[in-house]
């Protein structure tokens, strides 16, 4: 894993993140993966827990980092048209407590003409919920900079109902395993709304993964989802294949 982050072995897939009625893209999640030269393309659930024993999970943080926003460049220089969308990465709890964090945002967002509205970090609900004072000075930057703050895999953790206010954060990630029997459970059905409308009531907006299929749509919306993102939109992509399908969702609007 060493040699994989110096020898160029990872990469970034990106999957579109959508308004559920229209198909717009209004966002792209980088999602890692490491192209091992005899085992193949492995996936970060194999490799994240041994980053995060070694320490090696801050150097992939800044891999993620630099080449996401580095990406998002090219695309603005390619196509300025299509590139209205944020990029979303995951936040370990290791990295909240670089020191050196804001700094290497910052100076990677100038670096690259990426405003910081145009990124969004997504930190576990658990993490949130755990914060110390360092994570709370790390937040408020965030915010006074104009980074998005996303809560991910809501629903997996803590998932209080008085806690969500007290969050700095702007949206919440929904975790996919909250919908994969909405089909068939009127009670899920039940659940999930109940939770979409607790979610709206705490001033965020809501993002459902997993979608996999239209029926899946169609019942979230008419519970009132605006925002979600899976493989019914789009696998995560190649950087070379994204701008086309941003083209295409969009033609489909």
């Amino acid at each position: 894993l060493r040699s994989a982050v110096a020898g160029g072995e990872l990469a970034l897939r990106y999957q579109p993140v959508v308004v559920l009625a229209s198909g717009r893209v209004i966002g792209l999640e980088a999602l890692l993966r490491w192209h091992h030269p005899v085992r193949g393309t492995i996936m970060p659930d194999s490799f994240i827990r041994i980053a995060q024993e070694t320490g090696l999970i801050l150097a992939l943080g800044r891999w993620v980092l630099h080449e996401g926003v580095a990406q998002m460049r090219r695309w603005n220089e390619t196509a300025p048209d299509l590139t209205d969308f944020r990029l979303h990465i995951n936040l370990s709890a290791a990295e909240l407590l670089r020191s050196d964090l804001l700094e290497d945002i910052r100076d990677t967002l100038d670096r690259h003409h990426v405003a910081p509205r145009r990124l969004v970090l997504e930190i576990t609900e658990t993490v949130l919920m755990s914060r110390g004072t360092v994570e709370e000075q790390v937040f408020s930057g965030l915010r006074d900079m104009g980074v998005g703050l996303q809560i991910d895999d809501f629903g997996t953790g803590y998932s209080s109902i008085s806690y969500l206010r007290l969050l700095p954060a702007d949206t919440v990630k929904v975790d996919q395993t909250l919908i994969q029997d909405m089909g068939s459970d009127p009670q899920q059905l039940k659940f999930i709304a109940a939770i979409l409308q607790l979610i709206s009531s705490a001033g965020l907006k809501a993002i459902v993964e997993g979608i996999e299929t239209a029926e899946q749509a169609i019942q979230l919306q008419a519970m009132g989802c605006l925002y979600g993102q899976g493989y019914y939109y789009s696998y995560p992509l190649p950087p070379e294949k994204v701008l086309d399908r941003l083209r295409s969702l969009a033609q489909h609007r």
